[in-house]
C-alpha cells in the first residue's frame, strides 16, 4: 500500500497544474526514487513492486492517467520501455561475486581448510560471473530467475497499449528487443513469456500486427554480425510467422534481401580469386599503416612481411565467415520453403511461395549485380513443384509434367523479360543470362521445354537480323551515335546469341535429339504429324545466325564459342563451309586456353585453389569476355544449404563425344512422350482425358511461357513484313549500358569438388529417356 500510494502521488503530480509548488516538489522527489529503481534495478523487490503499482494502483486510474497524454510522461515511459526485465543488473552481480569470492578466500585460509585435499578455489576477477546455480540461489536475484519481474513488466507493457494505441509502435518494439537480445542458451521460460505477450498484444489491439514487421527489418543484425546472431534472429521472426501468418511473405522478403547484402560482399574475381568488398579492404590497409610508412621509409622488411601474412590470414577468414554465415541463412530459408511445401495444415504449395518471392527476384535480385547464390531459392521452389508433379503422376511416368510446371511459368516470365521493349537493356541482358543458366544447370526441366526456349531464342536473333539485313543499314542506324564498340550497339543481340550457344553446349545432345525424333516421328506418320516450328533448331536457322555480318560468336564468351562450335562440328549443326571458316576465325581470336576434355578425375580442394588462379572454377567460364556476362545458376558451393540444391542441379560432365550418333533415335522413341505429354510441352488436339474444365483452370498461368514463345516466334515475320522493327537503337534511351558482373566462376574454397557419381556418363552417351530428366547427373568437377 505505501508503494502504491507513492506511485499514484507521483503520476498525479505530472498532471498538475505547473503553479503548485507541492505538486513539484512530488515530482521531483517521485522522478528520482521511481526513475532510480527503473534505471538501475539494483533492489529486485522494489522494482516489482513498482511494476505492480504502475498498473493497478488506484484500480488502474494511474494506468489510465498514465496512458492518456504521453507528452507530459514522456521520462517515466522512456524508463519503463527501457527496462531488461530477464537480466539482472551486471553492478548486483558483480556484489554478489565479490562476496563469493571473499568468502572462498577466507575458506582457503581457515586451518580446516588447509587440511583438505581439494584444490583451492579459482580465483575470480572482478569482471567475472559467478556460476550460474550460485545466482539462482541468492534470494536478491529471486524476483529476476523466477520471472516475477518479467511477468510484471510485460503485463505493464500490455496494458499501457491496450490503454491507448499511441503506445502499439514502443510496446512491440520493446518486446522484440527481449525476444532477439538473447542467445540460443537463453532459457525456453524467456522466449515463450516473450512471444506469449507478442501474441496477447496482437490480439487485443490488432494495430500491433502493422508494427511487427517494421520492427523486424530495423533491428536485423548487421550484415558483419557474428553468425549466432543472425541464426537467433531469424528463428525468432519464424516464430512469429507461425501466429501471424500473414507476415509470410514479408518475412521470406527480408531474409532473401538480407541475404543478398551479404552474398554481393563475397567478390569473384575473373582470376577466381574470391575476396570481400574492396572498401573493407581498404580500410584495414589503412589501419595496418605505421610510421614508417608515413616517410616511405622501409625499416623492417620481416615486419612488412608479416604484416602481408596477417593481412592475407584475415582476408581468408573473413571470407570464411562470410560465407558460413550466407550458408547459415540460405539452409534456414530452403528449411522453411521446403517445410511449407509439404505441410499439410497451414503450409503453401511451391506456386504459392513463387508468387511470394517473385516480386523481389524482379526487382532486386535480377538488377543486384554481383549475386551468386540467393536467386537459387527460385530454382528450389520449381525442383520442389516437380517432384510434387512427379508424385502426383505416378514415379513410373517422371517425365510427364504440365504446361504450366513452375519451371515453365519461371522460364516464360525470364522469356517475357527478355522481350519487353520497355525494360532497361542491361535488365533484358540479364533475363538473357538467367534463362540460359536455368535451363541449362536444372536437371528437371524436360527437354521439350529447352528445345521450345532455343527456338524462341532464335526467333529474337533472327527478328534483330531483320532489322540490320545489310553492314550498310547497320552503319546507317548507328550514325551519329558514341558506341565505344560493336558490344555495347548490338549487346542485347549477342547476349540472346550467347544464351542459345550456351544452352547447346549444355543440353544440345538431347535437343537435338528430341527435334530430329519429331521431325521423323511427322515423316513416318503424315496423318497425326506435330508442328516442330515450336521447337525448329535445325541446321538451317543456326547457319543463317552464325553466317550473318553482326558475327554473334565472335563477341561471345571464348569457352562457349569454341564448345559451340565442337557441339556443332558433332552433331552437325553448321554448313561444313561455315564451320570450318568458324572454327579458323576461333583459332585466331583465342587467348591460348585449350578447350576442356571431360573430366577424368576429382581434384583435391589444394588442386582446385591453383586452377582458379589460372583459369578459374565454375561453368562456361573461361577465357576473354567481350559482353562481361555471367551465369548465375552456376555451381552452388556453400557447404550446408548444398544438400537442397545439388541432386536437382546438373553439373558440366564434359564436352560431347566425337561417337555420338543421334541416328539411334526412331521416331518411335518419341510416340509415347507426344501420347502423353512426355515433357514436351505439346500434346495433341485430339488427346483423350482432357477436361474442358481443368485445360481453362490453369489456362491464366499455364500459357503464360507458350504466350511468351508465340510472341518470339511471331517476331521474325512480323519484322520481316514491316510492321515492327524490334530494337531500334536510336530510340534507346539507355546507351550506355552498365555493366554486368562476371560471376563464371565460384569460391572453391567453401565447398569441395563434388564426388563423381557410380555409372555416369558423358552428354553425347547419355540415352533419352524422353522426360524432364533428360540427362543422368553426374557429380564430376566442373572444370570449366
Amino acid at each position: 500500500a505505501p508503494v502504491e500510494n507513492f506511485v499514484a502521488g507521483f503520476v498525479e503530480s505530472l498532471f498538475a497544474p505547473p503553479g503548485l509548488a507541492v505538486a513539484a516538489h512530488q515530482r521531483s522527489q517521485g522522478m528520482r526514487a521511481i526513475g532510480g529503481v527503473l534505471r538501475t534495478r539494483e533492489d529486485p523487490v522494489m522494482l516489482f513492486k513498482v511494476l505492480l503499482a504502475l498498473r493497478a494502483a488506484g484500480h488502474g486510474s494511474v494506468l489510465r492517467l498514465l496512458a492518456s497524454d504521453s507528452r507530459k510522461a514522456d521520462s517515466l515511459l522512456q524508463l519503463i520501455f527501457a527496462v531488461d526485465p530477464f537480466v539482472p543488473p551486471d553492478t548486483l552481480v558483480q556484489t554478489i561475486a565479490k562476496e563469493v569470492e571473499d568468502e572462498n578466500k577466507a575458506r582457503s585460509t581457515s586451518p580446516m581448510r588447509s587440511r583438505s585435499k581439494s584444490p583451492p578455489p579459482t580465483e575470480l576477477a572482478p569482471n567475472v560471473l559467478i556460476d550460474p546455480e550460485r545466482l539462482r540461489k541468492d534470494p536478491r536475484l529471486q524476483p529476476f530467475f523466477s520471472f516475477q519481474i518479467a511477468d510484471a513488466h510485460l503485463h505493464l507493457l500490455v496494458a499501457l497499449a491496450s490503454a491507448n494505441s499511441i503506445h502499439v509502435t514502443h510496446t512491440v518494439s520493446a518486446i522484440w528487443k527481449m525476444a532477439t537480445q538473447g542467445l540460443a542458451d537463453c532459457p525456453t521460460e524467456r522466449i515463450t513469456r516473450v512471444h506469449a505477450a507478442l501474441y496477447t498484444l496482437i490480439r487485443i489491439c490488432p494495430k500491433a500486427k502493422s508494427e511487427i514487421f517494421p520492427a523486424m527489418a530495423s533491428n536485423f543484425p548487421f550484415k558483419l554480425s557474428p553468425s549466432n546472431i543472425h541464426l537467433w534472429y531469424v528463428h525468432q521472426c519464424l516464430a512469429v510467422v507461425k501466429y501471424v501468418p500473414q507476415l509470410q511473405k514479408d518475412v521470406l522478403e527480408l531474409f532473401i534481401d538480407r541475404c543478398l547484402e551479404i552474398d554481393v560482399e563475397i567478390k569473384i574475381e575473373d582470376t577466381g580469386h574470391v575476396k570481400i568488398d574492396e572498401s573493407k579492404e581498404e580500410k584495414e590497409v589503412d589501419a595496418t599503416v605505421d610510421e614508417s610508412d608515413i616517410f616511405g621509409i622501409d625499416l623492417d622488411l620481416s615486419n612488412e612481411n608479416k604484416q602481408m601474412k596477417e593481412k592475407e590470414s584475415a582476408e581468408e577468414k573473413s571470407v570464411d565467415d562470410m560465407a558460413e554465415k550466407l550458408d547459415t541463412l540460405m539452409l534456414i530459408i530452403f528449411q522453411h520453403i521446403a517445410m511449407l511445401s509439404k505441410s499439410q495444415e497451414g503450409g503453401k504449395t511451391p506456386r504459392e511461395l513463387f508468387d511470394m518471392v517473385m516480386p523481389v527476384f524482379d526487382t532486386t535480385i535480377m538488377t543486384t549485380h554481383r549475386s551468386k547464390y540467393v536467386q537459387f531459392v527460385l530454382f528450389l521452389l520449381c525442383a520442389l513443384d516437380y517432384e510434387k508433379i512427379k508424385a502426383v503422376k505416378g514415379e513410373s511416368t517422371p517425365s510427364v509434367v504440365d504446361d504450366d510446371s513452375l519451371y515453365r511459368v519461371f522460364t516464360g516470365k525470364l522469356i517475357e523479360i527478355m522481350l519487353d521493349p520497355l525494360r532497361a537493356t542491361t535488365m533484358r541482358q540479364s533475363s538473357a543470362c538467367y534463362l540460359a543458366s536455368f535451363l541449362s544447370r536444372s536437371n528437371y526441366v524436360c527437354i521439350g521445354t529447352v528445345c521450345e526456349t532455343v527456338s524462341a531464342l532464335l526467333s529474337t536473333a533472327e527478328a534483330y537480323m531483320l532489322t540490320f539485313p545489310t553492314e550498310k543499314s547497320t552503319v546507317t542506324a548507328f550514325r551519329g551515335m558514341v558506341t565505344r564498340n560493336q558490344c555495347e550497339a548490338h549487346g542485347l543481340f549477342y547476349t540472346v546469341c550467347q544464351a542459345a550457344f550456351y544452352i547447346v553446349c549444355f543440353r544440345g545432345g538431347d535437343a537435338v535429339k528430341h527435334y530430329r525424333a519429331v521431325v521423323a516421328k511427322n515423316a513416318a506418320n503424315t496423318e497425326d504429324a506435330t508442328d516442330v516450328q515450336g521447337i525448329n533448331i535445325g541446321i538451317d536457322r543456326w547457319s543463317k545466325l552464325c553466317s550473318h555480318h553482326l558475327n554473334p560468336l565472335r563477341y561471345c564468351l571464348e569457352s562457349v564459342r569454341g564448345e559451340f562450335l565442337h557441339v556443332a562440328s558433332v552433331l552437325d549443326l553448321l554448313e561444313p563451309a561455315l564451320l570450318q571458316s568458324l572454327s579458323q576465325e576461333d583459332k585466331t581470336l583465342s587467348t591460348g586456353s585449350k578447350r576442356p576434355k571431360k573430366s577424368r578425375s576429382i581434384l583435391t580442394p589444394a588442386l582446385m585453389a591453383k586452377k582458379r588462379v589460372k583459369e578459374g572454377v565454375g561453368g562456361l567460364g573461361r577465357g576473354s569476355n567481350p559482353l562481361n556476362s555471367f551465369f548465375p545458376f552456376d555451381p552452388y558451393l556453400l557447404r550446408q544449404s548444398n544438400i537442397f540444391i545439388e541432386s536437382y542441379y546438373q553439373h558440366w560432365n564434359g564436352s560431347i563425344d566425337e561417337s555420338y550418333d543421334d541416328n539411334e533415335v526412331v521416331a518411335e522413341d518419341v510416340d509415347d512422350s507426344f501420347n502423353t505429354g512426355g515433357g514436351t510441352g505439346y500434346e495433341s488436339d485430339d488427346s483423350s482425358g482432357s477436361d474442358d474444365s481443368d485445360s481453362s483452370s490453369s489456362a491464366s498461368e499455364g500459357t503464360r511461357m507458350a504466350m511468351s514463345l508465340a510472341s518470339a516466334a511471331s517476331m521474325t515475320s512480323a519484322a520481316a513484313a514491316g510492321k515492327v522493327k524490334v530494337i531500334d537503337p536510336r530510340d534507346r534511351a539507355d546507351s550506355e549500358l552498365s555493366t554486368v558482373s562476371s560471376i563464371n566462376n565460384k569460391a572453391s574454397i567453401l565447398l569441395p569438388p563434388p564426388k563423381p557419381q557410380a555409372g555416369g556418363r558423358s552428354a553425347g552417351k547419355r540415352k533419352n529417356s524422353g522426360g524432364g530428366r533428360s540427362r543422368t547427373q553426374s557429380m564430376g568437377t566442373d572444370d570449366w
